[in-house]
């Protein structure tokens, strides 16, 4: 049996939709994005059935949609104004459910062309070497000032983003984007450990414990393809910055690394 570690902490990673440059629909797709509905307007005359719902808040309803598995597809109150009839998407592979999709065909009657990367590098390489039209792409916090620097994202219509008002400001305004004029948030989360209960009788407390000599010598360790991460977590294990650019503390982490490579 499999068990997520969850007393064990590396770093936030802010995974952020942002406006493409490369794109047809421009700054105008973003507010199409599945998770975005505005803040609604002070109904009149609501019916009993559907009481009135306070001003500037928004909601939703359940719709007469109903996506291939079975999902019924809510239906935002007030409903979008969509003027196109495509939206393309390029965003971390399984990070949107299909229903998500499917229901956002429906209710708005537009396709969806939705198209996954698993690293960002391989986001950014692809983008990079131009000949790709996204509306909307789904980097994680720190590759996000490259791209602007490169001029691969277009700023975002903040006048048809009313939404931006109910995010957590805790995630608006971060460096990579101080005024949030590229990106807004989508997600945030941790890595963690995952590991057989069957097998591991003392679980990891810690990133450090995969050093351990019984990890190591079993040579069964499978750790994520993000160098992002896996370096972070030696940094932090080494007590050091994740962010540091000391040439010292770089090379006794990647000797770290090398040793943690002959338990993978």
């Amino acid at each position: 049996m499999l068990k997520a570690s969850r007393t064990i902490w590396m770093g936030a990673t802010i995974l952020v939709i942002a406006g493409l440059l490369l794109t047809a629909c421009g700054g105008g797709a973003a507010p199409t994005a599945p998770t975005a509905a505005p803040p609604a307007p002070q109904p009149a005359a609501p019916t009993p059935a559907e009481p009135a719902m306070p001003a500037g808040e928004f909601m939703s309803k359940p719709s007469d949609k109903v996506t291939s598995a079975g999902f019924v597809c809510p239906e935002p109150q007030p409903k979008l104004d969509v003027t196109s009839t495509e939206l393309n998407l390029f965003v971390w592979t399984e990070y949107i459910p299909q229903d998500a999709i499917e229901c956002f065909e429906l209710v708005y009657g537009i396709r969806v062309n939705h198209s996954e990367y698993s690293a960002n590098e391989e986001m950014y390489a692809k983008l990079n070497a131009g000949g790709a039209n996204y509306d909307l792409v789904q980097p994680t916090d720190y590759i996000v000032g490259l791209m602007i620097r490169q001029g691969l994202l277009q700023k975002l219509d903040k006048s048809k983003l009313p939404v931006l008002q109910y995010f957590d400001p805790n995630y608006l305004n971060l460096p990579f984007d101080p005024n949030n004029e590229y990106t807004v948030p989508y997600q945030a989360g941790t890595d963690a450990i995952v590991y057989n209960a069957d097998k591991i009788a003392e679980p990891p407390k810690s990133f450090a414990d995969l050093w351990k000599p019984e990890f190591i010598e079993a040579g069964r360790m499978i750790l994520l393809d993000d160098s992002r991460a896996i370096i972070g977590a030696t940094l932090l294990t080494l007590g050091y910055d994740v962010n540091t650019t000391d040439e010292t503390q770089l090379a006794e982490a990647k000797a770290k690394l090398q040793e943690l490579a002959k338990g993978v």
